[in-house]
Formats: structure tokens, C-alpha cells, sequence
């Protein structure tokens, strides 16, 4: 079953909310869909964590939402940190901003997913964890069909199901979520359309946001093509060059795919080129419910700072020397934020 469909099932027919309840379940996903699942069969179910087993293909690192972080604090402890992943996530911990399911085990993924102490506290109930990587198939036990066995590969051993096949039920929650696909279309690849993609950690809306906001200042004619090309020179390691207006736009802003430092990038790019006066796309973006700078009251992006940040890093979080000249042409083109 799909996460809607136990959902559905339990809220709906009476008859079939009685059956939900008598059976086990075996929730596959460690992702934040598949925590939520957890904490729907304990919390509305009240489904006993014993007779709830999950399957976790990769323990995941989650921002704790009673920790007052944000996803950007994750972006630039990993900058400071030369990248090292681990070192990040364990300070981050140790400052109460992330949390992990087994403090025993060390999480290998971090999707920007946050969960509320209390609903960590319901995952930790459940004892029966399998983690023998992905589930590769599901099918009735040679020999006895009463009876279901979950495969992992090769490379690891089946588990028997702990119920029988008539009331073991399998919730899939193994989407790869918004950052599944690394690796595509660049944004502004056509005349005609826009190939939507991250530019930011989340929340994923203000990405969109973002660009939906540099199409519009397109059309109105407000971006600051001439800064846009010489930043495309810098990137490209060039002098001069005939570009249109998409090449640019493709070579200023990418899309995140995971690359550490571009989300700093991106938006102090935002800023530069926007409108010829920084200050502008400031005020929008503190008028912008999607944005932290619009939704969070006081809060600072401190864009000069990250600026600083990346030319202090350089090579360890993948700048090259021609992302150096970018960056310091930023840093003169966005100092009317400074300490904003």
C-alpha cells in the first residue's frame, strides 16, 4: 500500500478501518514520508510499534525542528568544514540542530527532512529495524505461502516477514522526493520554456519563486544583462563572446545538484542581477512569504558574509579560479547588503 491509501483505508469504511488495525506492518522508506508513516500507525492508529518493522536501505541525518536551525546552516557548517560531511553533521548534533534515529549508527544521507522531537521520540519505539540496504523483492517463501520473505540483493541475506501474508501489510514509502534526479536539463535550455529545477535547499518553493521572479524581471526588461555577461566571462574563463539571454542565464545560474557552495552562489547571483540595485530584489525577497528573509521576522541572510565565506574556502569546497573572479566581482556588485 501507498502511505494514502493506509490513510485512506483507516479514515474511511469502517469495516476496513477494523481490518487496518489487526494488521503488522512493514514500512519501507527511511525518508521523511516513510517517518511520517511511522508516527501515523502509532499516533492516529495507535498500531503497537511492535507490530511495526522498517526497513532502512540508509539511515538518514534530520534538522531538528525544536533546535532553531534552518536548512541554510547546514549549507554553510558544511562550507566551513572543507565538505567533510561527517564533521558537519556531528557538530551540528552536538549544537542540538540535527538528530539521527540510532545515535549508535552513523546516517549516510541528509535530504533536509525535520521532524519535532516528540515524533522522533515515536520512531525510536520501533525495535524491529531491517538494514540490509534496498529491498529488492517481495514475494511468498518457497515452500510455504503462508509465509513472506523481503530480498535485498546478493549482498545481503532475506528477512522473514514477522506476520503472516494475510495481515502483513507493506507501506511504500521509498520515493526519491525532489532530489532524486541529479544530473539534467539546464533551467533555461529553450526560447519557448523553463525546465524548473533547485537552485536552493529547501523549502523547495523558493527556488521556483526565484526563477519565476527572473522571468519576470525579464520581461520587464529590469535584469542587469551587461553584470550577467561579464559574470558569464569570469565563469567561462573568457574575455568576450556573443551570448543570448538564455546562455547567460545558464551559465549564472545552475541548478544545485548537491554541489555545496552553489546555493550561496545562486543566491547572491539573484541579488547582483535582478535589477541594477541590489537593494531591490532584498525588498522583494523580505516581502516573500517562501523566502526565511519574508517569513521568519529578524532573520538575515548575510549573503556578503557567505560571499566572504567561499573566497576563504576556495578549492576544498570546489571553487576554481575563474569561480574566484565571479565571486569577487559579486562581492562589489551586492556590499550595499552587507550585515542584511
Amino acid at each position: 500500500m501507498t502511505p494514502n491509501q493506509v490513510y485512506d483505508s483507516y479514515e474511511g469504511n469502517s469495516d476496513e478501518k477494523s481490518l487496518m488495525l489487526k494488521n503488522k506492518y512493514v514500512v519501507l522508506g527511511a525518508g521523511k514520508t516513510g517517518a511520517d508513516c511511522i508516527v501515523y500507525l502509532q499516533r492516529t492508529m495507535k498500531i503497537d510499534p511492535a507490530d511495526i518493522a522498517w526497513v532502512i536501505s540508509n539511515d538518514v541525518w534530520m534538522s531538528n525542528l525544536d533546535g532553531g536551525g534552518n536548512p541554510k546552516d547546514w549549507t554553510r557548517a558544511l562550507v566551513e568544514n572543507d565538505n567533510d560531511i561527517n564533521k558537519t553533521a556531528l557538530e551540528m548534533e552536538e549544537k542540538g540542530k540535527m538528530v539521527r534515529i540510532d545515535k549508535n549508527v552513523m546516517p549516510t544521507v541528509f535530504k533536509f527532512p525535520t521532524i519535532p522531537s516528540d515524533d522522533l521520540k515515536i520512531l525510536q519505539n520501533v525495535k524491529t529495524i531491517i538494514r540490509r540496504g534496498r529491498a529488492t523483492a517481495i514475494r511468498r517463501k518457497t515452500g510455504d505461502n503462508s509465509k513472506v520473505m523481503v530480498e535485498f540483493g546478493s549482498d545481503h541475506s532475506p528477512w522473514e516477514a514477522f506476520a503472516h501474508i494475510d495481515k502483513c501489510v507493506f507501506v511504500h514509502a521509498t520515493s526519491p522526493g525532489p532530489f532524486g534526479a541529479i544530473g539534467g536539463t539546464n533551467i533555461f535550455n529553450s526560447e519557448k520554456k523553463m525546465t524548473l529545477g533547485n537552485i536552493f535547499s529547501p523549502p523547495v518553493s523558493i527556488s521556483m519563486s526565484c526563477l519565476a521572479k527572473v522571468e519576470a524581471n525579464r520581461r520587464k526588461g529590469a535584469l542587469d544583462i551587461e553584470f550577467m555577461r561579464r559574470l558569464m566571462l569570469a565563469r567561462e574563463g573568457k574575455t568576450s563572446g556573443d551570448f543570448t539571454e538564455n546562455e547567460i542565464l545558464d551559465s549564472t545560474i545552475q541548478a544545485w545538484e548537491g554541489v555545496i557552495a552553489r546555493p550561496m552562489l545562486n543566491l547572491a547571483v539573484l541579488f547582483a542581477i535582478l535589477d541594477k540595485d541590489p537593494l531591490l530584489p532584498m525588498n522583494w525577497m523580505k516581502q516573500n512569504r517562501l523566502a526565511f528573509l519574508g517569513a521568519i521576522p529578524g532573520y538575515k541572510c548575510l549573503i556578503c558574509d557567505d560571499i566572504r565565506l567561499l573566497q576563504s574556502k576556495g578549492e576544498s569546497v570546489g571553487m576554481t579560479a575563474n569561480d574566484k573572479q565571479m565571486l569577487e566581482m559579486l562581492g562589489d556588485k551586492i556590499q550595499p547588503l552587507e550585515g542584511m
